[in-house]
């Protein structure tokens, strides 16, 4: 889940990328907050009767399959993480973005009302629950010095996960369109040869 699967998503088989609620083609039912969308994330998937699902969120898209994750579901078989937006008490209050011009195709105002509301104000449970996600994670960092607050989260955040690998490519929030070929090689590396190819939904 995230915003745009560039070279790299065109590259994955299997890749099911569903567009989230008040975007595309979903519903826009003016209701919005991160527990909400890993709902939906979990409906996504029984509905199409998937198991061995690898998640891969980028950016706000992290935040929703972290929070996914942490419900232990019986379908999830790895975690992919690109530049997640990490959420944790305490954290200074930001501001929502004016729509920029020219966006179509997202319920704008309700959605970001309601997931700032959420990053401004969490339930603690979102950061005590990372040490509950069980399965394979590999967490995407663009930069590996001179880290912006939110990377430095990352890193905190990915040194609560049991079973995690972190991987650095230093060009920036989207390395998937950035550096596909990096990218890829580190997703297959981390996914390995053996064994049936996992759906990927992102």
């Amino acid at each position: 889940m995230g915003s745009g699967h560039g070279r790299a998503g065109r590259r994955l088989p299997g890749l099911c990328p569903p567009d989230p609620r008040g975007h595309g083609q979903s519903s826009w039912p003016a209701e919005y907050s991160f527990g909400l969308l890993a709902a939906d994330v979990d409906a996504f998937v029984r509905a199409l009767g998937l198991s061995s699902v690898v998640l891969v969120g980028h950016s706000i898209g992290g935040a929703t399959v972290l929070l996914a994750a942490q419900q232990r579901p019986d379908w999830l078989a790895a975690l992919v993480l690109e530049e997640p937006t990490v959420i944790r008490p305490g954290l200074p209050t930001i501001y929502p973005p004016k729509c920029p011009d020219g966006t179509t195709g997202v319920d704008w105002d309700a959605v970001v009302h309601g997931l700032y509301a959420d990053f401004n104000d969490p339930d603690p449970a979102y950061w005590d629950r990372l040490a509950d996600i069980d399965v394979p994670t590999l967490v995407f960092v663009g930069a590996d010095e001179n880290l912006n607050p939110k990377q430095e989260r990352m890193h905190e955040a990915a040194a609560l996960i049991p079973h995690v690998r972190v991987r650095t490519i230093a060009v920036g929030h989207r390395v998937h369109e950035v550096a596909p070929d990096r990218f890829l090689d580190a997703l297959n590396a981390f996914l390995g040869p053996s064994g049936p190819t996992p759906r990927l939904v992102g």
